[in-house]
């Protein structure tokens, strides 16, 4: 408030319509003087933020307005200060009944298209005690909307719509969006993908627990788990690869859904990300968002410890997940903010396919029963597997199966492809970084997918395979992290990003 007037002056060439309250920001010299000098007709407010700081000298015991005044006197710029307001008095309802209290009513004015229109009503803001400027919630203030009651036989006037005769113009193209917005969609897909993908593996994991002491097989399977989750740093490193001793895994693997886990973080970082993008995302969506980020950690808080609650709580995580991952594809509009959230969902899926094929089979040479059985599972594609080749496992058939099966969702081919269509229709971006990041993926997905070609007679080599897997996994997080530099880069100002139209 303190700058407002010279603001409106300086940007629009006018003084303001309406005054505000007489303000002046102590970091002026002649400003702090005049405050100085009328200190106890003020009221003092941090500049920046509504803090803890004592804001009425005046009334202040001796020792408190000391101390207010060195700070003052220190950082005059923390300061602004406000002429005491005498405030309107309405009746206001008590635990003890009515009593008077100060009130303050913010009004609002809408663009008509030929001017600006008050709206009947507005917003009241009552203080926690006799005091018009502790409005704020921290300082016990109170919110209450205010309505304006119309006569009963008055008729409903509904503004008339400026400019009718002018239709809007039809917009078919990508909407533009800034940095910061599009960096809030990838990393949310990404979120939501590592809680489907961790939620999977902590399903098998328990699963695997839930019958007893695991057997050889189990034994296997489990050390695989374990591996991939310590790889996304969700288990502690003691428990990785040791599924039997002691019950170090069981109780990692259910401390690894515990309240201050890696796994719940996910949680409320996704809904902070959420949250920043709630005005893009439509009502189904939000739902089903909030759905699991709230349901979800409350499923795993009263599953605690127990096997079978927590194994049925990651069940409904999971249904949740796919809940959101469908509004996705069918209730967001094709536009930037979903473009990179779908992004950050294909590159986070791809990743993890990576992280499961090379950890399957362990230290063994080939691909045995236990590892394919894993690999499908895992990949969501036993299922897939079992309609096309019944009960007959062949490495050759499952491997080519989750890594190069362009009709399979959950495979790396058609992951690494959907994110490379994404990127072809995003704006040049200069000296080509993105196109050499989407160049090395293309390469080394091309290399892994060569050592498991389906119409192979010898079954993929696992070390080979492995070490292929490695490269594209490098491959894509440098990816990532060429899109954030490119992208989602908030300095020096955040950018615009759409998405590149063609000539027609």
């Amino acid at each position: 408030p303190a700058l407002l007037p010279r603001l409106c002056q300086k940007l629009l060439g006018e003084p303001l319509c309406l005054d505000s309250v007489p303000t002046w920001w102590c970091g002026e010299a002649s400003a702090r003087a005049f405050v100085l000098r009328h200190l106890d007709d003020m009221v003092l407010r941090p500049t920046f933020a509504v803090g803890e700081l004592p804001t009425i000298p005046a009334d202040l015991p001796s020792p408190g307005r000391q101390e207010l005044m060195e700070h003052l006197d220190r950082a005059p710029g923390d300061f602004v200060a406000q002429r005491r307001q005498a405030a309107s008095i309405s009746p206001f309802w008590t635990a003890g009944g009515l009593e008077p209290r100060p009130v303050v009513v913010r009004v609002f004015l809408f663009d008509t298209g030929e001017g600006y229109r008050a709206i009947p009503g507005g917003l009241a803001r009552v203080p926690g005690d006799a005091d018009p400027f502790k409005i704020s919630m921290q300082q016990g203030g109170t919110a209450k909307d205010v309505w304006v009651i119309a006569e009963e036989r008055a008729g409903i006037v509904v503004p008339r719509r400026g400019h009718p005769q002018r239709a809007p113009r039809l917009r078919r193209s990508e909407d533009d969006l800034l940095s910061r917005v599009v960096d809030d969609f990838y990393w949310m897909g990404r979120y939501v993908e590592r809680i489907d993908v961790v939620a999977r593996l902590l399903r098998a994991g328990l699963g695997r627990l839930a019958g007893g002491g695991p057997g050889a097989r189990a034994s296997v399977e489990l050390s695989a788990i374990s591996s991939v989750l310590g790889r996304l740093q969700m288990l502690d490193p003691s428990a990785t690869g040791t599924p039997s001793a002691g019950g170090i895994l069981a109780k990692s693997l259910t401390g690894a859904a515990a309240t201050s886990s890696p796994f719940r973080f996910l949680f409320s970082a996704t809904e902070a990300l959420a949250g920043s993008v709630r005005d893009r995302l439509s009502t189904d969506m939000w739902a089903a968002l909030t759905g699991l980020l709230t349901d979800g950690p409350a499923l795993l808080d009263g599953a605690g410890s127990r096997l079978g609650r927590l194994m049925d709580a990651l069940d409904r995580i999971l249904r949740m997940t796919a809940a959101v991952a469908g509004n996705a594809a069918e209730a967001m509009t094709r536009g930037t903010g979903w473009r990179f959230h779908d992004i950050g969902r294909r590159i986070e899926r791809a990743i993890y396919v990576c992280r499961v094929v090379r950890a399957a089979p362990g230290d063994r040479q080939g691909y045995d029963d236990a590892a394919l059985r894993l690999t499908l599972e895992l990949c969501d594609s036993a299922i897939t597997y079992r309609t096309r080749y019944l009960a007959e496992l062949s490495a050759v058939a499952a491997i080519h199966l989750v890594l190069a099966d362009p009709s399979n969702p959950r495979s790396l081919a058609f992951n690494c492809a959907a994110v490379d269509a994404h990127l072809s229709v995003l704006p040049p971006t200069g000296p080509e970084p993105l196109a050499r990041a989407r160049s090395a993926l293309d390469l080394a997905v091309r290399d892994a997918l060569a050592l498991v070609d389906a119409d192979g007679l010898a079954d993929p080599e696992p070390q080979a395979v492995g070490d292929a897997l490695g490269a594209v996994k490098a491959s894509l997080m440098a990816l990532s992290e060429t899109l954030a530099g490119v992208y989602f880069a908030h300095i020096p100002a955040p950018q615009t990003v759409g998405i590149a139209r063609s000539a027609a």
